[in-house]
C-alpha cells in the first residue's frame, strides 16, 4: 500500500522501457518490508537537471542514472566518490540533508556479473571494449583493479576513445571497424543494443561475448556471436549487481542476488508495480 510515508527511488534514463531495475528493487523493497516505490523515469538529456532536482524535492532517497545520463549526472552531484570521479560517470544518486551525492557501481556490477558466468580472463590475451561513454569507464575501472589485461577500446568518435586514458595511459584505442585481434579473449560491448559492431568472425573459438544490455535476453550482438558458435552473456547478472551495490547505498543492507531476483530481471515472476 502506498502511503504519505512512502519513499521514492527512480532510474533516470532515455529511452527507458526496457529497463527491469523496476521489476528488480520492487523484491528487495518487498522482501525487507521497506516502504518504498521504485519507479521508471524517461528523461531527455536537457531534463536531466530537473528531473534530478524534482526528485530531490519529493524527498526521494535516490535514484539510479543509466543511457545516456550518466557523465551529464557527475556535474550536477554536491559531491561524488572518488572512483566515480576518476571514472567520470556516475550511475547512483543519494540524496541527504539536501545534497546530492554520486557513486558508481558499476565496476562492482560489471565484476560481479563476470565471475560468476566467465572463467577468470587471463593477462596475455587482449580484452576489446566496444564504446567510450560512462558504461564503459566502469568496465575498464572494474578490469584494470582486478586484472593486468590489454585493452583495446573502439568507438565511432576515435577521440572519446582516447580520452579513456586518463584511466588507463596504456589504453589501445581505435575506430569502431577496427580488426578484431585474433587471440582476443573477450568483447565487452557497453554501446546500445542494436547499435554497429565490428565483424567477429575473425574471433578465436574460446573468446566470450559480454553485452551489457539485458532486454531482449539475446540481443543483436549475442545473436551474431552464436551464429559463430561464440559463448556470450548479457547484463542481467551486472544488472543484479550494480543493483545490489546500490541498495546498500540507500539502505545500508546489502541484499541477496538469488533467483528471484533474476527471475524479475528476466521478466518472469515480475511483481505487480
Amino acid at each position: 500500500m502506498t502511503t504519505a510515508a512512502t519513499k521514492l527511488l527512480a532510474v533516470l534514463g532515455h529511452p527507458i522501457a526496457h529497463s527491469q531495475s523496476p521489476a528488480m528493487h520492487s523484491v528487495w523493497l518487498r522482501r525487507y518490508g521497506i516502504p518504498a516505490r521504485y519507479l521508471a523515469f524517461d528523461v531527455l538529456p536537457e531534463d536531466l537537471p530537473h528531473a534530478i532536482r524534482g526528485l530531490q524535492a519529493l524527498g526521494a532517497i535516490g535514484c539510479n542514472i543509466t543511457l545516456p545520463h550518466k557523465e551529464a549526472a557527475l556535474a550536477l552531484c554536491h559531491d561524488v566518490t572518488p572512483e566515480a570521479k576518476a571514472i567520470g560517470a556516475v550511475n547512483t544518486l543519494v540524496f541527504h540533508q539536501g545534497t546530492i551525492v554520486g557513486h558508481n557501481t558499476d565496476p562492482i556490477g560489471f565484476w560481479q556479473g563476470l565471475i560468476t558466468q566467465v572463467p577468470c580472463p587471463v593477462p596475455h590475451r587482449p580484452i576489446v571494449i566496444l564504446g567510450a561513454g560512462g558504461a564503459a569507464r566502469g568496465v575498464i575501472t572494474a578490469l584494470t583493479k582486478h586484472l593486468g589485461v590489454s585493452l583495446l577500446v573502439l568507438n565511432r568518435t576515435l577521440g572519446r576513445a582516447e580520452a579513456l586514458r586518463a584511466l588507463v595511459p596504456a589504453l589501445i584505442t581505435g575506430p569502431l571497424n577496427t580488426p578484431l585481434p585474433p587471440d582476443t579473449q573477450m568483447v565487452v560491448n557497453t554501446l546500445s543494443s542494436g547499435a554497429v559492431v565490428p565483424d567477429l568472425s575473425g574471433l578465436p573459438g574460446d573468446c566470450w561475448l559480454y553485452d551489457l544490455s539485458y532486454n531482449p535476453p539475446l540481443t543483436p550482438f549475442l545473436a551474431a556471436g552464436q551464429q559463430r558458435g561464440l559463448r556470450g552473456i548479457n547484463g542481467a547478472a551486472m544488472l543484479a549487481h550494480q543493483g545490489a551495490a546500490a541498495f546498500a547505498l540507500w539502505f545500508q543492507r546489502t541484499p541477496a542476488v538469488d533467483g528471484e531476483v533474476m527471475e524479475a530481471i528476466n521478466g518472469q515472476n515480475r511483481p505487480h508495480l
